[in-house]
């Protein structure tokens, strides 16, 4: 089960900052607040949204129950909000940040802003996916004027994909500006416009699948599971001509080990 018979060998996740590592595993009043409070959290700085068919008439009295019907996707949207709505998810990087915080509040009051602002500023330390974010929110400041901008997060960023070096801004995305003609990205490529009111669904096959919703888990943008992910060599030796990669239920067995340091 963990990881297929010695076929499958990944690198461990990176290791968070002093700060969330602390918030995880600390017994003070701030961390245990945090835990209480985790997919909170989570839900105010994620990138993207979650989806689901849910089926409403299974819901009654007593125990909480969530029931869907096909798959569960993540979507994201247009850079920034359409005119007269609030900012949400990713946009809350870009539009409108030096009340960064309080917007977030307004959406949970519940959680301590001063911990929500300190993972703001940890991610803007740490996370690539972030920092392009910025990118774009510095650009339209010194360009207020500006319509013609996209940002195109990369379907796989990585030279070997069973090895987690901490990735740069460059890595995983780019901004370009221009009317998005000369944008040709892949199938699996998400490509975000500046204002267009729309939601992309995020294809499962995507490096950044898991990342853009998990952002406290994979703080510093370590890739999710891909197509691209092969299996150890002496694996590849004994299967021949069989499937020589990580299939999804492979990667997310091996991930969900406990193993020692990890």
């Amino acid at each position: 089960m963990c990881c297929a018979g010695g076929k499958v060998s990944l690198s461990p996740v990176l290791d968070p900052p002093p700060y969330l590592l602390d918030l995880y595993t600390s017994s003070g009043s701030e961390a245990k607040s945090f835990r209480n409070n985790i997919r909170a959290y989570n839900s105010l700085l994620a990138c993207s949204s979650f989806g689901a068919k849910v089926d409403e008439s299974f819901q009654s009295q007593g125990v909480a129950n969530f029931k869907i019907h096909g798959q569960i996707y993540h979507r994201m949207g247009s850079l920034l909000p359409v005119e007269g709505q609030n900012p949400v998810f990713a946009q809350l990087y870009i539009y409108d940040t030096d009340h960064e915080n309080s917007n977030r509040l307004n959406v949970m009051r519940n959680i301590n802003a001063e911990i929500l602002q300190n993972l703001q500023i940890m991610l803007d330390t740490y996370n690539p996916y972030i920092q392009n974010f910025r990118q774009v929110r510095d650009f339209l400041r010194d360009d207020a004027e500006s319509t013609e901008i996209s940002m195109q997060i990369y379907c796989d960023r990585s030279h070997d994909a069973r090895r987690y070096n901490a990735p740069t801004a460059s890595d995983v995305a780019a901004i370009m500006v221009g009317d998005g003609c000369e944008i040709d990205p892949s199938n699996r490529d998400i490509v975000l416009n500046l204002r267009d009111g729309t939601l992309q669904r995020i294809s499962e096959l995507h490096p950044s699948y898991d990342l853009l919703q998990y952002i406290l888990l994979f703080l510093r943008g370590d890739n999710g599971w891909h197509l691209d992910i092969s299996l150890t060599v002496n694996a590849q030796v004994t299967q021949r001509k069989r499937r020589k990669t990580v299939t999804t239920m492979q990667f997310y067995s091996y991930r969900l080990q406990f193993r020692q340091g990890s």
